[in-house]
Protein backbone atom coordinates (compact mmCIF):
# COMPACT_ATOMS: atom_id res chain seq x y z
CA UNK A 1 0.00 0.00 0.00
CA UNK A 2 1.18 3.51 -0.59
CA UNK A 3 -0.34 5.89 0.27
CA UNK A 4 -0.33 9.44 0.42
CA UNK A 5 -2.06 12.60 1.94
CA UNK A 6 -1.87 16.14 1.07
CA UNK A 7 -1.55 16.51 -2.20
CA UNK A 8 -1.09 19.74 -3.45
CA UNK A 9 0.22 18.51 -6.76
CA UNK A 10 -3.38 16.96 -7.74
CA UNK A 11 -3.29 19.30 -10.83
CA UNK A 12 -5.27 22.61 -11.56
CA UNK A 13 -7.71 23.98 -9.37
CA UNK A 14 -8.74 27.64 -9.42
CA UNK A 15 -9.20 29.59 -6.80
CA UNK A 16 -12.73 29.24 -4.22
CA UNK A 17 -13.73 32.92 -5.02
CA UNK A 18 -15.77 31.67 -7.67
CA UNK A 19 -17.24 34.39 -10.30
CA UNK A 20 -20.16 33.05 -12.90
CA UNK A 21 -19.04 35.81 -15.04
CA UNK A 22 -21.57 35.86 -17.75
CA UNK A 23 -24.66 33.47 -17.98
CA UNK A 24 -26.27 31.60 -20.84
CA UNK A 25 -29.32 33.04 -22.37
CA UNK A 26 -31.99 30.32 -21.82
CA UNK A 27 -33.26 29.20 -25.10
CA UNK A 28 -36.15 26.48 -26.94
CA UNK A 29 -34.35 22.92 -27.66
CA UNK A 30 -35.35 22.33 -31.04
CA UNK A 31 -37.89 19.50 -31.08
CA UNK A 32 -38.84 18.96 -27.85
CA UNK A 33 -41.03 21.09 -25.34
CA UNK A 34 -37.88 21.86 -23.06
CA UNK A 35 -35.97 24.98 -22.38
CA UNK A 36 -31.89 24.16 -22.50
CA UNK A 37 -30.96 26.85 -19.19
CA UNK A 38 -27.35 26.16 -20.10
CA UNK A 39 -24.79 23.36 -21.83
CA UNK A 40 -20.86 23.14 -21.42
CA UNK A 41 -18.46 20.33 -21.97
CA UNK A 42 -17.03 20.06 -18.78
CA UNK A 43 -15.09 16.56 -19.92
CA UNK A 44 -14.72 14.36 -22.58
CA UNK A 45 -15.90 10.41 -22.36
CA UNK A 46 -18.25 10.94 -19.09
CA UNK A 47 -18.80 7.75 -16.87
CA UNK A 48 -21.62 7.27 -14.15
CA UNK A 49 -22.34 8.08 -11.38
CA UNK A 50 -22.26 11.81 -10.99
CA UNK A 51 -22.77 13.42 -7.84
CA UNK A 52 -24.59 16.10 -6.42
CA UNK A 53 -25.50 18.57 -4.42
CA UNK A 54 -27.35 22.48 -3.63
CA UNK A 55 -24.78 24.30 -5.40
CA UNK A 56 -22.56 21.97 -7.86
CA UNK A 57 -22.47 18.51 -9.84
CA UNK A 58 -19.46 16.82 -9.98
CA UNK A 59 -18.34 14.57 -12.77
CA UNK A 60 -15.01 12.51 -14.32
CA UNK A 61 -14.02 11.63 -17.24
CA UNK A 62 -11.82 9.16 -19.71
CA UNK A 63 -9.85 12.83 -19.92
CA UNK A 64 -8.43 12.11 -16.43
CA UNK A 65 -10.26 15.13 -14.86
CA UNK A 66 -11.95 15.46 -12.39
CA UNK A 67 -14.82 18.66 -12.10
CA UNK A 68 -17.08 20.48 -10.42
CA UNK A 69 -20.05 22.39 -12.11
CA UNK A 70 -22.22 24.98 -11.08
CA UNK A 71 -25.77 24.19 -10.69
CA UNK A 72 -26.61 27.31 -11.93
CA UNK A 73 -24.54 28.97 -14.66
CA UNK A 74 -22.48 25.43 -16.48
CA UNK A 75 -19.52 27.20 -15.34
CA UNK A 76 -16.77 24.85 -14.38
CA UNK A 77 -15.97 25.72 -10.12
CA UNK A 78 -12.68 23.30 -10.38
CA UNK A 79 -10.82 21.01 -11.96
CA UNK A 80 -8.39 18.66 -11.35
CA UNK A 81 -5.81 16.24 -13.38
CA UNK A 82 -5.76 12.86 -12.53
CA UNK A 83 -2.81 10.38 -13.71
CA UNK A 84 -5.36 7.85 -15.16
CA UNK A 85 -8.56 7.90 -16.79
CA UNK A 86 -11.87 7.37 -15.00
CA UNK A 87 -14.44 5.08 -15.78
CA UNK A 88 -16.29 4.61 -12.64
CA UNK A 89 -17.71 8.71 -12.27
CA UNK A 90 -17.60 9.94 -8.97
CA UNK A 91 -19.39 9.66 -5.48
CA UNK A 92 -19.95 12.13 -2.66
CA UNK A 93 -19.42 11.92 0.98
CA UNK A 94 -20.23 14.92 2.98
CA UNK A 95 -17.19 17.21 2.32
CA UNK A 96 -15.76 15.04 0.47
CA UNK A 97 -16.00 13.54 -3.50
CA UNK A 98 -14.66 10.49 -3.61
CA UNK A 99 -13.01 8.92 -7.81
CA UNK A 100 -10.92 6.21 -8.86
CA UNK A 101 -8.39 5.73 -11.79
CA UNK A 102 -8.28 2.75 -14.17
CA UNK A 103 -5.20 2.15 -16.40
CA UNK A 104 -2.30 3.12 -16.10
CA UNK A 105 -2.24 3.93 -12.46
CA UNK A 106 -5.12 2.89 -10.96
CA UNK A 107 -5.43 4.84 -7.57
CA UNK A 108 -8.49 6.21 -4.99
CA UNK A 109 -8.63 9.87 -4.54
CA UNK A 110 -10.51 11.74 -2.14
CA UNK A 111 -11.03 15.53 -3.01
CA UNK A 112 -12.57 18.55 -0.90
CA UNK A 113 -15.77 19.07 -2.56
CA UNK A 114 -15.59 23.06 -2.56
CA UNK A 115 -11.76 23.93 -3.00
CA UNK A 116 -10.86 20.55 -5.24
CA UNK A 117 -8.02 20.23 -3.19
CA UNK A 118 -6.73 16.56 -2.53
CA UNK A 119 -6.98 15.19 0.65
CA UNK A 120 -5.88 12.00 0.13
CA UNK A 121 -5.07 9.13 -2.65
CA UNK A 122 -4.50 5.48 -2.29
CA UNK A 123 -2.77 2.83 -4.89
CA UNK A 124 -4.95 0.61 -5.11
CA UNK A 125 -4.41 -1.36 -9.46
CA UNK A 126 -6.76 -0.59 -11.89
CA UNK A 127 -10.74 0.10 -11.04
CA UNK A 128 -12.99 0.15 -13.81
CA UNK A 129 -16.02 -0.15 -11.73
CA UNK A 130 -17.88 3.09 -9.55
CA UNK A 131 -17.18 3.59 -6.04
CA UNK A 132 -19.44 2.48 -2.86
CA UNK A 133 -19.66 4.34 0.23
CA UNK A 134 -20.67 1.99 2.82
CA UNK A 135 -20.40 3.17 6.42
CA UNK A 136 -17.43 5.29 6.95
CA UNK A 137 -15.23 2.72 3.71
CA UNK A 138 -15.03 2.96 0.18
CA UNK A 139 -15.31 -0.50 -1.45
CA UNK A 140 -13.30 -0.06 -4.70
CA UNK A 141 -13.57 -3.19 -7.23
CA UNK A 142 -9.78 -4.10 -9.12
CA UNK A 143 -10.05 -5.21 -12.47
CA UNK A 144 -7.77 -7.85 -11.68
CA UNK A 145 -10.59 -9.48 -9.32
CA UNK A 146 -10.41 -8.23 -5.98
CA UNK A 147 -12.26 -5.73 -3.68
CA UNK A 148 -10.48 -3.40 -1.63
CA UNK A 149 -12.27 -1.43 1.68
CA UNK A 150 -10.52 1.96 2.28
CA UNK A 151 -10.68 4.57 5.16
CA UNK A 152 -13.02 7.10 3.87
CA UNK A 153 -11.33 9.23 6.41
CA UNK A 154 -7.37 8.69 5.62
CA UNK A 155 -7.91 6.20 2.64
CA UNK A 156 -5.49 3.78 4.55
CA UNK A 157 -6.48 -0.01 3.16
CA UNK A 158 -8.26 -2.18 6.03
CA UNK A 159 -9.05 -5.04 3.96
CA UNK A 160 -8.54 -6.61 0.29
CA UNK A 161 -10.43 -9.93 -0.32
CA UNK A 162 -10.29 -11.81 -3.82
CA UNK A 163 -13.06 -11.98 -5.89
CA UNK A 164 -14.77 -12.16 -10.01
CA UNK A 165 -14.29 -8.92 -11.96
CA UNK A 166 -17.46 -6.89 -12.31
CA UNK A 167 -18.13 -3.52 -12.87
CA UNK A 168 -20.94 -3.42 -10.57
CA UNK A 169 -20.98 -1.28 -7.76
CA UNK A 170 -20.89 -2.88 -4.59
CA UNK A 171 -24.43 -2.65 -2.81
CA UNK A 172 -24.48 -1.64 0.76
CA UNK A 173 -27.22 -4.93 2.41
CA UNK A 174 -27.49 -3.08 5.72
CA UNK A 175 -26.41 -5.25 9.09
CA UNK A 176 -22.41 -4.52 8.05
CA UNK A 177 -22.51 -6.86 4.98
CA UNK A 178 -21.91 -5.76 0.98
CA UNK A 179 -23.06 -7.38 -2.10
CA UNK A 180 -20.81 -7.70 -5.02
CA UNK A 181 -21.98 -9.31 -8.17
CA UNK A 182 -20.49 -11.22 -11.10
CA UNK A 183 -21.79 -12.66 -13.97
CA UNK A 184 -23.24 -15.41 -12.22
CA UNK A 185 -22.94 -15.11 -8.54
CA UNK A 186 -23.48 -13.23 -5.30
CA UNK A 187 -21.39 -13.07 -3.22
CA UNK A 188 -22.08 -11.12 0.54
CA UNK A 189 -19.21 -10.05 2.42
CA UNK A 190 -18.35 -8.82 6.21
CA UNK A 191 -17.97 -5.36 6.30
CA UNK A 192 -15.59 -5.03 9.01
CA UNK A 193 -12.46 -7.67 7.68
CA UNK A 194 -14.29 -8.70 3.42
CA UNK A 195 -14.63 -12.49 5.02
CA UNK A 196 -16.97 -13.74 2.64
CA UNK A 197 -19.97 -14.68 4.28
CA UNK A 198 -22.37 -15.97 1.61
CA UNK A 199 -22.58 -17.29 -2.38
CA UNK A 200 -25.09 -18.26 -4.17
CA UNK A 201 -25.87 -18.24 -7.98
CA UNK A 202 -26.78 -14.68 -9.68
CA UNK A 203 -30.67 -14.71 -11.04
CA UNK A 204 -29.57 -13.95 -14.73
CA UNK A 205 -25.77 -12.23 -15.49
CA UNK A 206 -25.98 -8.34 -13.69
CA UNK A 207 -24.17 -6.07 -15.69
CA UNK A 208 -25.69 -2.81 -14.08
CA UNK A 209 -26.27 -1.29 -10.45
CA UNK A 210 -28.96 -2.86 -8.10
CA UNK A 211 -31.76 -0.45 -7.77
CA UNK A 212 -33.53 -0.65 -4.40
CA UNK A 213 -37.15 -0.46 -3.19
CA UNK A 214 -38.48 -1.45 -0.17
CA UNK A 215 -36.61 -3.99 0.95
CA UNK A 216 -36.21 -5.05 -2.75
CA UNK A 217 -33.35 -5.39 -4.94
CA UNK A 218 -34.36 -4.98 -8.22
CA UNK A 219 -31.57 -5.91 -10.83
CA UNK A 220 -32.21 -5.86 -14.86
CA UNK A 221 -29.75 -8.45 -16.46
CA UNK A 222 -27.93 -9.68 -19.56
CA UNK A 223 -30.06 -12.40 -19.70
CA UNK A 224 -33.10 -10.23 -20.91
CA UNK A 225 -34.75 -10.65 -17.13
CA UNK A 226 -35.87 -8.26 -14.35
CA UNK A 227 -35.62 -9.78 -10.43
CA UNK A 228 -36.22 -8.81 -7.38
CA UNK A 229 -34.76 -10.17 -4.62
CA UNK A 230 -35.25 -9.69 -0.78
CA UNK A 231 -32.54 -7.28 0.46
CA UNK A 232 -32.38 -9.59 3.80
CA UNK A 233 -32.05 -12.75 2.20
CA UNK A 234 -31.08 -12.68 -1.34
CA UNK A 235 -34.03 -14.94 -1.98
CA UNK A 236 -36.44 -13.84 -5.39
CA UNK A 237 -39.47 -12.25 -4.99
CA UNK A 238 -40.66 -12.28 -8.88
CA UNK A 239 -38.93 -12.15 -12.03
CA UNK A 240 -40.08 -11.37 -15.68
CA UNK A 241 -38.47 -12.28 -18.90
CA UNK A 242 -38.55 -9.49 -21.61
CA UNK A 243 -37.57 -9.54 -25.22
CA UNK A 244 -33.94 -9.10 -25.30
CA UNK A 245 -30.95 -8.43 -22.46
CA UNK A 246 -31.19 -5.35 -20.10
CA UNK A 247 -27.87 -3.28 -20.17
CA UNK A 248 -29.07 -0.61 -17.53
CA UNK A 249 -30.11 -0.34 -14.48
CA UNK A 250 -34.14 0.28 -14.32
CA UNK A 251 -36.05 2.97 -13.36
CA UNK A 252 -38.73 2.48 -10.13
CA UNK A 253 -41.60 4.49 -9.45
CA UNK A 254 -43.25 3.32 -6.27
CA UNK A 255 -44.19 -0.19 -7.14
CA UNK A 256 -43.78 0.14 -10.91
CA UNK A 257 -40.55 -0.99 -12.46
CA UNK A 258 -39.49 0.80 -16.37
CA UNK A 259 -36.58 -0.94 -18.32
CA UNK A 260 -35.21 -0.70 -21.63
CA UNK A 261 -33.95 -3.61 -23.47
CA UNK A 262 -30.50 -3.08 -25.99
CA UNK A 263 -33.27 -3.52 -28.94
CA UNK A 264 -35.34 0.06 -27.87
CA UNK A 265 -38.17 -1.97 -26.16
CA UNK A 266 -39.73 -0.18 -23.01
CA UNK A 267 -41.19 -2.03 -20.85
CA UNK A 268 -43.47 -0.91 -17.72
CA UNK A 269 -43.71 -3.82 -15.12
CA UNK A 270 -46.49 -2.87 -12.42
CA UNK A 271 -47.49 -4.58 -9.56
CA UNK A 272 -45.79 -6.84 -6.64
CA UNK A 273 -46.32 -9.94 -8.10
CA UNK A 274 -45.73 -8.35 -10.51
CA UNK A 275 -49.27 -8.45 -12.36
CA UNK A 276 -49.24 -6.46 -15.73
CA UNK A 277 -46.16 -6.46 -17.99
CA UNK A 278 -46.34 -3.64 -20.59
CA UNK A 279 -44.78 -3.13 -23.86
CA UNK A 280 -44.77 0.58 -23.95
CA UNK A 281 -42.53 0.98 -27.01
CA UNK A 282 -40.96 -0.99 -29.72
CA UNK A 283 -39.25 1.39 -32.11
CA UNK A 284 -36.57 -0.73 -32.73
CA UNK A 285 -33.73 2.11 -31.50
CA UNK A 286 -29.91 1.36 -30.33
CA UNK A 287 -30.91 2.04 -26.73
CA UNK A 288 -27.72 2.32 -24.65
CA UNK A 289 -28.71 4.92 -22.33
CA UNK A 290 -29.76 4.35 -18.22
CA UNK A 291 -33.85 4.83 -18.03
CA UNK A 292 -34.41 8.21 -16.24
CA UNK A 293 -38.24 9.01 -14.86
CA UNK A 294 -38.74 12.77 -15.74
CA UNK A 295 -42.05 13.80 -14.45
CA UNK A 296 -44.90 11.64 -16.45
CA UNK A 297 -41.94 10.62 -19.15
CA UNK A 298 -39.21 8.06 -19.11
CA UNK A 299 -36.50 9.20 -20.93
CA UNK A 300 -33.72 7.22 -22.22
CA UNK A 301 -30.63 7.57 -24.95
CA UNK A 302 -29.93 5.90 -27.70
CA UNK A 303 -25.75 4.93 -29.29
CA UNK A 304 -27.26 7.60 -32.04
CA UNK A 305 -26.63 10.34 -29.72
CA UNK A 306 -30.61 10.90 -29.27
CA UNK A 307 -32.28 11.05 -25.53
CA UNK A 308 -35.80 10.33 -26.18
CA UNK A 309 -39.04 10.67 -23.99
CA UNK A 310 -41.97 8.00 -23.27
CA UNK A 311 -45.08 8.47 -21.79
CA UNK A 312 -45.10 6.31 -18.75
CA UNK A 313 -49.11 5.90 -19.20
CA UNK A 314 -48.81 5.01 -23.40
CA UNK A 315 -45.36 4.50 -24.45
CA UNK A 316 -46.15 7.89 -27.00
CA UNK A 317 -43.02 9.44 -27.95
CA UNK A 318 -43.23 13.22 -26.73
CA UNK A 319 -39.48 14.22 -27.89
CA UNK A 320 -36.69 13.61 -29.09
CA UNK A 321 -32.75 15.69 -28.83
CA UNK A 322 -29.25 15.07 -30.30
CA UNK A 323 -27.25 15.68 -27.52
CA UNK A 324 -24.20 13.50 -27.95
CA UNK A 325 -23.14 10.09 -29.03
CA UNK A 326 -23.32 7.67 -27.27
CA UNK A 327 -25.68 8.49 -25.26
CA UNK A 328 -24.97 6.22 -21.57
CA UNK A 329 -25.89 7.99 -18.80
CA UNK A 330 -29.24 8.52 -17.70
CA UNK A 331 -30.51 12.21 -16.87
CA UNK A 332 -30.47 13.68 -13.67
CA UNK A 333 -33.64 14.80 -11.92
CA UNK A 334 -32.92 18.23 -9.99
CA UNK A 335 -35.30 19.65 -7.28
CA UNK A 336 -37.66 21.47 -9.08
CA UNK A 337 -37.86 19.81 -11.93
CA UNK A 338 -35.06 20.65 -14.31
CA UNK A 339 -32.94 17.69 -15.37
CA UNK A 340 -29.26 17.20 -16.44
CA UNK A 341 -28.52 15.42 -19.70
CA UNK A 342 -25.03 13.97 -20.37
CA UNK A 343 -24.16 13.14 -23.90
CA UNK A 344 -20.96 10.75 -24.62
CA UNK A 345 -18.87 13.59 -26.36
CA UNK A 346 -19.55 15.35 -22.62
CA UNK A 347 -21.69 17.96 -23.25
CA UNK A 348 -23.68 18.75 -20.47
CA UNK A 349 -26.95 20.12 -20.32
CA UNK A 350 -29.75 21.48 -18.01
CA UNK A 351 -32.63 21.04 -19.39
CA UNK A 352 -36.47 22.51 -17.90
CA UNK A 353 -39.51 21.10 -18.98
Amino acid sequence: MLLSVNAGCAGYRPVPEFDPKVQQEPHPLPGTTLTRLWQSRPVRGPSAPLALDSANVYLGGGDRKVVAVDLETGRTRWTVRLTGPLVGGVIRGGDRIYAATDRPAGRVHAFDRVTGNQIWDTRTGYIHAPLTLVEGQIIALRREGQAIALDAQTGAVRWRRAVPSTMVPAHSLGDGRILISSQDSLYVLRLSDGRILERRRAPGAIVAPWVEHEGLLIAATGDSVIAALEKGTLEERWRVRLDAPLLTAPALAGDTVFGVTRIGSVFRVAGDAPHEITRLQESGWPATGAPALVGEWIVVGGADGTLRAFSTRDGHESWRAALGRPFEIAPVVLDGGDFLALGGRGDLHRLRQ
